[in-house]
């Protein structure tokens, strides 16, 4: 193989470099990476800042389920460690289910007192489709999901298994006709598993 000229290398060297660099004829390192300068920057005055994770748990907030005290980021996202209660900063009314939680404020107390985690009726998964559009659960060990769409929609499927589509016209014909092996959704839900938004 013919060895390349000095010439040859220096422009090698110079491809690796963008064209709003300018290349100083220097080179470090074991693989000879040219150093470059950008131009027009006066390098000495470059300052470097420690970067801050802004999803950091660093804020000190109260948990509005069981009034512990918890970190959150500065937009105050965090999670309760001792009830499991997902903070943030949506405004809703304590009625409401929304993500990232899977029951209203007002039913994660109730279930809290009562010693229970947070698990939602058939009515809560509702609400909670109709604000997220996507659900999963598990029934009798296998993965379902949910999709409810903005022509009002709804399908309900098992995970890998294309014959098992089931498609309705609206929120109110899938909470009264769902079904999974001839058993109505609403009838089985106390036996549904890890119900939660889809990722």
């Amino acid at each position: 193989m013919k060895e390349k000229t000095k010439y040859e290398i220096d422009k090698d060297k110079k491809k690796l470099v963008r064209n709003e660099f300018i290349y100083q004829g220097r080179s470090e390192g074991r693989f000879e990476f040219p150093i470059i300068k950008k131009q027009n920057i006066d390098v000495n005055k470059i300052k470097f800042f420690k970067y801050e994770d802004p999803y950091a748990k660093t804020e000190i907030a109260q948990c509005p389920v069981c009034n512990s005290v918890c970190l959150t980021d500065k937009f105050g996202n965090g999670e309760c460690q001792n009830c499991g209660w997902n903070l943030c900063k949506l405004e809703i009314t304590e009625d409401t289910v929304c993500y990232p939680n899977i029951v209203s404020l007002k039913k994660a107390r109730e279930q809290f007192l009562q010693g229970k985690k947070f698990i939602p009726s058939f009515d809560d998964f509702i609400e909670g489709l109709k604000m997220y559009s996507e659900m999963s659960f598990q029934y009798e060990n296998k993965d379902y999901g949910v999709f409810y769409y903005t022509n009002g929609k709804v399908e309900l499927f098992q995970d890998n298994v294309p014959e098992s589509l089931q498609t309705y016209n609206d929120v109110q014909a899938f909470k009264r006709y769902a079904s999974i092996n001839g058993k109505l959704l609403s009838v089985i839900w106390d036996d549904v598993k890890n119900v939660n938004y889809m990722s």
